[in-house]
Parts: structure tokens; C-alpha cells; sequence
């Protein structure tokens, strides 16, 4: 993103806090060669301990990035590639890397970016290590000696500022009002403001995935008045009664806007876990069987960080 993603970053971390302690507390099942702590004391101390060295590293990878993080390493270090950590995923993906490789010296993991069909294509060369996919693999693929495990859900809710009228909307209003087919907000047949669409920069995968659980058939391109992150994305909507935009769960969370339901059902974990919330979509990690074995302890980490809070809405929300 632009200039201003080191910022939305910074919030989108303060709004994880919590899964990032939990993500730090439990990282030793990255290294296996942590101690047990059994004091609260202790437990602090060793958290100080570890924030200190992941503050020291980058938090955000970026394509611009790669030369500098490449430079830090000496030629017998491992480089584990991933593509698809994009949207919501990236600054969840970008902590973890972080922590595994303070504890793996000489690792480093490095984005790819392409779209997900040519990261693929890369994965069969043996030229990428880690997919992150919403894509099911198919039967041919996995007899050319791919594999893949559920990562998780990604939700997605729509946002509007607090004065809305409304409190849910159907998925084909939302759909109307997302495409410009629908230019005013209305309640028992009386409108009341005019829509204005906010989103992210629109070549932001994540996004794009988000759009697609809308538009399925279609290869939808978001448009609205752009926002360089998603804090900016945030205060824009708190500040227009008309504004309406589709976030990350996780970036949800401003005393200044309003969560629309969809189709009557709010993103809880009983929704999720009954697959009745219409905008969640499951989240693969893909990889080789004759992957190296830093690349699948890497794999490993995801999946035992993936249920820690990141993907899955906290209880009450």
C-alpha cells in the first residue's frame, strides 16, 4: 500500500493485541527448545522478553522489502517463500514470521505476490515453499504431490457509520449497494442518506477474496473512494452517515461505526461454526510433501496459531 500502511498497521496490531500475546506466549511450540514457565512472574518476564526481540524485526513484509531482508542472511541460511498472505491475513502471518524467525537464525521468510493461480503454478515448480489459498485443491493437483490443511475461516462484515437506520441487510442489498446499483440508503420506503462507498486500495487481494464471496461467478473489481489503510478506511466511515464499507472482522473494531448483520445473522462463533454467516470463507495452507523442513515447521506454526483467536471472532462479538 502507500505511504500510510505503516500506520494502518499499527492499528490493525492494537486491535489484535490479544491474539498477538497469546500468539507470543505460546510460540516455544515454533522452536521446541523453550522452557516451561510456571510463575506468573516468570510468564511476564519471558513475554517482556520476546515482544523486545519482535519489536526488533519487521512487522510488515512488503515486495520493496525483499532485498533488505534477503541482504541479512548468509548464503547457508534458508529462505522459506509464501504467497497469499494478503488482507487480513498479512499482519497476523507478518508477526508469526517474525517470531519464528528470532527463533530460527539464519530463516527468513519471504513474501510472493502474484495471484494465487501463478503462485500455484510456482508451488508445482518447487519455486515457492507456502501457499495461502481460499481455493480447494483439486484431485490432479494433489496427485502431482500438493497437500492441504484448513487454516481457519475469514470473515468479512459490512460497516456504516452509527446514525444508519438500519441493523441488517439482506447479501443481495448489500450487493446492489457495493455495485452503485442502489444510491440511497432507505428504510420502509423512505431514504434517508446517500450511500458513499469506502475501500481499501483496489488491488488488495484480501479484498478482492472478500468480493468474491459476493459475486462467486464474477471477478469483481471493488470501487468506492479509495483509503490507503485501514485506519483511514475506519475514521471514513465514522465521519459520513451515508458510508458504508466491507472490512475484516478483526478491523472491525471503532466506537465509531455500526456492524450490519447479513441476512439476519451477526459473525459470532455460533454462526461461524455453523457456516450460517454468509460472508466467511475457509482459508488453506498449501504446500509440497517433499517441502523442506523449515517451510513445514513454518506450516506447522500456522496451524497451531490459526485456533489461538486470529481467524475466529472472540466470544460476544
Amino acid at each position: 500500500m502507500p505511504g500510510g500502511a505503516g500506520l494502518g498497521e499499527r492499528k490493525r496490531n492494537r486491535v489484535s493485541g490479544i491474539a498477538t500475546l497469546l500468539l507470543v506466549l505460546s510460540s516455544q511450540a515454533c522452536s521446541g527448545s523453550q522452557e516451561y514457565v510456571d510463575s506468573p512472574d516468570a510468564r511476564k518476564a519471558e513475554l517482556d522478553r520476546e515482544l523486545s526481540l519482535v519489536s526488533d524485526l519487521p512487522i510488515a513484509r512488503t515486495p520493496d522489502s525483499r532485498t533488505t531482508l534477503s541482504s541479512t542472511i548468509q548464503e547457508s541460511g534458508t529462505v522459506i517463500s509464501l504467497a497469499g498472505a494478503v488482507g487480513d491475513r498479512s499482519a497476523w502471518v507478518g508477526r508469526l514470521s517474525s517470531v519464528f524467525e528470532s527463533q530460527n537464525p539464519g530463516v527468513v521468510i519471504r513474501p510472493f505476490d502474484p495471484n494465487s493461480d501463478q503462485a500455484l503454478a510456482e508451488l508445482l515448480r518447487g519455486n515457492l515453499d507456502l501457499l495461502l489459498t481460499t481455493k480447494p485443491l483439486s484431485y490432479s493437483q494433489k496427485r502431482q504431490g500438493l497437500r492441504q490443511e484448513s487454516l481457519g475461516l475469514e470473515t468479512w462484515v459490512p460497516i456504516v457509520h452509527p446514525r444508519n437506520l438500519l441493523f441488517d441487510i439482506s447479501k443481495d442489498e448489500l450487493r446492489e449497494i457495493l455495485a452503485g446499483s442502489t444510491r440511497h440508503w432507505s428504510l420502509s420506503g423512505k431514504q434517508f442518506a446517500e450511500v458513499r462507498r469506502y475501500i481499501l486500495d483496489p488491488q488488495d487481494q484480501g479484498q478482492r477474496e472478500a468480493w468474491r464471496s459476493l459475486w462467486p461467478a464474477a471477478v469483481p473489481r471493488p470501487h468506492g473512494a479509495a483509503t490507503r489503510n485501514w485506519l483511514e478506511l475506519l475514521t471514513s466511515v465514522a465521519s459520513e452517515r451515508g458510508a458504508v464499507a466491507l472490512v475484516p472482522l478483526d478491523a472491525a473494531q471503532s466506537p465509531g461505526i455500526k456492524i450490519l448483520s447479513v441476512d439476519g445473522k451477526r459473525a459470532t462463533y455460533q454462526t461461524l461454526a455453523a457456516g450460517s454467516y454468509p460472508l466467511s470463507y475457509r482459508v488453506y495452507v498449501t504446500y509440497r510433501v517433499d517441502g523442506g523442513p523449515e517451510a513445514l515447521r513454518f506450516k506447522d506454526c500456522l496451524l497451531e496459531h490459526q485456533a489461538r483467536g486470529r481467524l475466529l471472532p472472540r466470544p460476544g462479538r
